[in-house]
């Protein structure tokens, strides 16, 4: 009987010292996060005492522990989709010079994943650009008002030309078309304008200095007249 206690103690105390062992195990690789080692060590320790509560409250700790490490790498994973498919996106809109949509798109995906190079940089790039086309946009309306302006200019200069051409005040009328050939020299209306101006200014000039060398013959004639019948020359003043 006593041999058998004795046995009996023996067997108990090494089940105990091989259960403690395996409970040992668990928990240092529970402490180290080693999940699946400590699950072998906790399942071992049942092996050896499977009324035991402790290995079992462990192993069920280390099921909600790996079932919440499934669901964040499950998160992280849709995570990091989502992250990439907002990239290409806006990597596809940047492309094509959709400004907005693609700064839309990498703030949504900096929302996701803070701090990123690549978004940032985009980002940097996208508003650069936007400042880029503002100032050209700023650019173009002063160029198109000085345009309009020019134009303007242009119009009311030749309105006041032919007005005053229709009046036959040319030196006025050529003086309007110089401004408007001079604000646009590839105008062929002004220089038409000051071309006929030219031509009526010349024959002017060419009637005018015929009419002064009649009226001179004409003197001449007179003055011949008038000094042959003072001296009675009568045939010579009725010839003059």
């Amino acid at each position: 009987i006593l041999a058998n206690q004795a046995a009996a103690e023996a067997a108990a105390k090494a089940q105990e010292e091989e259960y403690q062992g395996y409970i040992a195990e668990g928990d240092k690789k529970l402490g180290s996060q080693d999940y699946e080692g400590a699950q072998a060590a906790y399942n071992s320790a049942l092996g050896v005492k499977s009324e035991e509560q402790y290995p079992k409250d462990k192993l069920s700790e280390i099921a909600t522990k790996l079932s919440e490490i499934a669901a964040a790498e499950a998160d992280l994973a849709a995570k990091e989709e989502q992250y990439n498919s907002l990239i290409t996106s806006a990597d596809g809109m940047f492309g094509s010079e959709d400004w907005e949509g693609a700064k839309t798109k990498y703030n949504e995906a900096l929302g996701l994943k803070p701090g990123e190079s690549y978004p940032t940089k985009q980002l940097a790039s996208i508003e650069k650009k936007l400042t880029e086309l503002a100032k050209a946009a700023e650019e173009a309306a002063a160029a198109e008002a000085a345009e309009a302006t020019k134009r303007s200019e242009y119009d009311q200069a030749i309105a006041s030309a032919d007005q005053q051409f229709s009046s036959k005040d040319y030196a006025s009328a050529k003086i309007g078309y110089t401004a408007a050939s001079g604000l646009y020299p590839d105008e062929q209306y002004p220089k038409d304008k000051l071309n006929e101006i030219a031509d009526i200014l010349a024959n002017q000039a060419a009637a005018e200095a015929a009419a002064k060398a009649q009226e001179e013959e004409y003197q001449g004639y007179i003055a011949e007249g008038d000094k042959k019948l003072g001296s009675q020359d009568y045939e010579g003043a009725q010839a003059a």
